[in-house]
């Protein structure tokens, strides 16, 4: 039995898992139906299309991360594109031009999108290995502290008002140093963010559904299902 807010807990979890199923149902279907093949293709245009930097997160830490991350890297391929390409092709041509100004942001798109041990890689790998918000946080500091000038790490731990302990702060943050400014980014419910996950008990109760178009949402090959090894039929 559930309380009331364990009740709304619930019902949000299936309104999000609805509507993220939802979405990717109508663009795999939207991508199955214009989609042609490669031998039928000659030149494309492709358009991106971000919602631009954003300073504070309205809603997700983690949409208002990876949004800035994206703005980022486009931002380092414009630079690299528009001037250090350029500049070395006038060079091989022996062609001298006047040097041009603009804010490098190399280490900070390095620091977001390196394969490995990038800040997103670390996400995801801290999620994969089921750890928690503070250990994520340790392995921020040992990945960035004093060699990234870019992004830095708060503390773990904080006195509490009248205690001389420190104790795990849950308001621990990181901050990164974008092209259009500085954003702390709170580490609170970021592994919960990043992971997904939808209950077992929701996916058992779906299953047992008669409509097909539900069936069909909850079959996409894009939700991974984990069974139990001795029960095939329970869903954990």
């Amino acid at each position: 039995m559930l309380d009331p807010r364990g009740a709304r807990q619930h019902a949000d979890e299936l309104a999000r898992t609805l509507y993220s199923l939802l979405v990717t149902y109508v663009i795999e279907s939207i991508n199955q139906r214009v989609c042609a093949t490669e031998n039928s293709v000659g030149n494309t245009i492709s358009i991106v299309d971000f919602p631009g930097f954003t300073q504070s997160a309205k809603s997700s830490t983690l949409d208002q991360l990876l949004n800035n991350a994206a703005v980022e890297s486009l931002y380092s391929f414009a630079v690299q594109s528009f001037f250090l390409d350029k500049a070395d092709c006038l060079e091989s041509e022996n062609i001298s031009v006047p040097a041009t100004s603009y804010f490098d942001n190399s280490d900070a798109a390095r620091g977001h999108l390196k394969t490995g041990n990038g800040l997103l890689a670390i996400i995801d790998d801290q999620t994969r290995r089921g750890k928690t918000d503070l250990q994520m946080i340790h392995s921020f500091k040992k990945r960035f502290k004093n060699k990234s000038p870019t992004i830095t790490v708060g503390n773990r731990e904080a006195n509490l008002p009248g205690s001389n302990f420190e104790t795990p702060s849950i308001h621990v943050t990181f901050t990164v140093k974008h092209f259009a400014g500085e954003i702390n980014y709170p580490i609170n419910g970021l592994i919960e963010e990043n992971g997904e996950t939808i209950s077992g008990d929701l996916i058992s109760l779906i299953s047992s559904t008669r409509n097909d178009f539900v069936r069909a949402l909850f079959g996409q090959g894009v939700l991974k299902k984990v069974t139990h090894p001795k029960d095939f039929k329970a869903i954990i």
